[in-house]
């Protein structure tokens, strides 16, 4: 479509567009989706055809070993990191390939501009940030919760009334059972 269109090239657009109904089976979709994508530096991550998946998950252990994930939302705040780095690692990959397409006065066909390299560069970047600072943020929690659990004085367990009829024990003395699940009964003043 022109940059300008006359009034009858938006009105066929508009009937062509009312006739479209797009893929209809998984697999035209996916054919779709791979068609469109051309560097995937933004939208859902995956690895591209010509993309090493060894040295992804060579990557991706090596994160995972360094951050040491503990529960699925650090498990999927370190996938997403990686996902970012790798990312990063393609833009770097496509400003290499334009500079030198710039250099030699070679064609571009495929390759964004140089300003669409350094938008892109810029919502990586904070992408990344956003996420690193997720990731920090679920492994501090984490932290503070284990420190606040070896702090944490035992638990008082207020003993249940004895059922009618039942000799009540003393208060102050904990049961064998008591001792044994190392429940603490409160000490209460003796008044005399």
């Amino acid at each position: 479509m022109p940059r300008n269109p006359t009034r009858a090239q938006s009105e066929a657009a508009r009937r062509n567009g009312r006739r479209s109904r797009g893929a209809v089976t998984p697999e035209g979709r996916a054919r779709l989706a791979e068609a469109a994508t051309k560097h995937n530096l933004t939208g859902t991550f995956r690895l591209l055809p010509g993309e090493d998946r060894l040295a992804f998950e060579r990557l991706r252990r090596a994160w995972h070993a360094r951050l040491r994930p503990a529960d699925r939302a650090e498990q999927e705040a370190a996938d997403a990191l990686v996902a970012q780095i790798w990312r990063r690692q393609r833009l770097d990959w496509l400003e290499v390939q334009l500079l030198e397409a710039i250099l030699h006065d070679r064609p571009r066909d495929g390759l964004p501009s140089l300003d669409t390299l350094l938008r892109y560069r810029a919502r990586l970047d904070r992408e990344r940030a956003r996420i690193e600072t997720e990731l920090w943020a679920l492994q501090a929690s984490r932290t503070r919760a284990a420190a606040a659990d070896s702090r944490r004085p035992i638990r008082l367990d207020p003993s249940p009334l004895p059922p009618a009829g039942e000799p009540s024990r003393a208060a102050d003395e904990p049961s064998a059972e008591d001792e044994e699940r190392g429940v603490v009964v409160p000490l209460r003043p003796r008044l005399h």
